[in-house]
């Protein structure tokens, strides 16, 4: 009996002397990553200044403006807000000019996710409220249900208005329901609609299952990767795994400063949990993500 009580916690010493290493390894990782993160902006700055300088260029088609302003979307859309909203705008224009109805759409959803995404929840709702659902095709149908999902979701947790907040859950879930029923089955979409009901239910091992499946449909470098990565971060703090919490955190956030982007929650997390053992790391983490933050908003 005594032989396997010594056993026992021998395993147990060794499982949680492992984690610690393996945490120890990764944290490593990220720091070298942060000291590279300002190399990695070059590159998108880079990428920036090659598409501002081909808009530039004498008789540009709508079509072709239209694509170049979508590029620096993509570019600007975790990297500077401001930016970002500016390109959506012009391209909603001119999507208007074209008399597209299709990318009259497709932008307006796609400017109110972002809206949605970064607080403007009334512009966002407006936007919406144009689309006109009949005439999308199930790609675009699936979007515009993602992004009234988005914005019901933020509306049921930062509203002061208890009642609006339970329209906005009920909602939420309803969208949901029609992402799993419209989008294709196993794909990302479907996915995290499906992650987000299991966690609405508490049920932390499906979302558990769901979240890393969601990782297995994408690149790891993405932020859609990093997205679930810091999901599945959540749900191992849900279950008290705090080793396995921290481990998901700092995958995420290896991979935001591998893409090189501002817009990011896991560094916060990080720095967060390191207050409790290491507060010169958690005050270094809150550095650099405060100044993200404000360059992600700067105008």
């Amino acid at each position: 009996m005594k032989r396997l009580l010594f056993t026992a916690i021998f395993t147990l010493v060794a499982l949680v002397a492992s984690a610690s290493t393996r945490l120890d390894d990764l944290l490593a990782e990220l720091d070298a990553q942060l000291q590279q993160r300002n190399n990695y902006r070059v590159n998108r700055e880079q990428r920036i200044a090659s598409l501002m300088s081909m808009k530039s260029a004498e008789g540009l088609s709508a079509e072709h403006n239209y694509t170049l302003n979508q590029q620096l979307i993509d570019e600007y859309v975790t990297f500077q807000a401001d930016s970002a909203i500016t390109y959506f705008q012009q391209n909603l224009a001119l999507a208007h000019e074209m008399r597209n109805k299709s990318l009259i759409a497709v932008t307006s959803i796609d400017l109110a996710h972002f809206y949605a995404s970064t607080g403007f929840y009334f512009e966002a709702s407006q936007l919406l409220d144009m689309v006109d659902t009949l005439s999308l095709n199930k790609e675009q149908l699936v979007d515009y249900y993602i992004t009234q999902h988005k914005l019901n979701d933020e509306l049921s947790l930062y509203t002061n208005d208890e009642g609006q907040s339970h329209r906005s859950m009920q909602l939420t879930t309803y969208y949901s329901r029609r992402i799993i029923a419209t989008a294709e089955k196993g794909s990302y979409p479907s996915l995290r609609a499906h992650l987000w009901l299991f966690m609405r239910q508490n049920d932390d091992a499906n979302a558990a299952l769901t979240a890393e499946r969601m990782m297995e449909v994408v690149p790891e470098l993405s932020r859609e990767w990093a997205t679930a990565a810091f999901i599945r971060g959540l749900v191992a703090q849900q279950m008290g795994d705090d080793a396995l919490y921290m481990e998901w955190m700092i995958r995420s956030s290896i991979i935001d400063m591998r893409l090189g982007i501002r817009d990011y929650a896991a560094l916060k997390s990080i720095a967060d949990y390191c207050t409790h053992y290491d507060i010169e790391r958690s005050m270094r983490y809150m550095r650099v993500m405060m100044e993200d933050v404000q360059a992600f908003n700067s105008r």
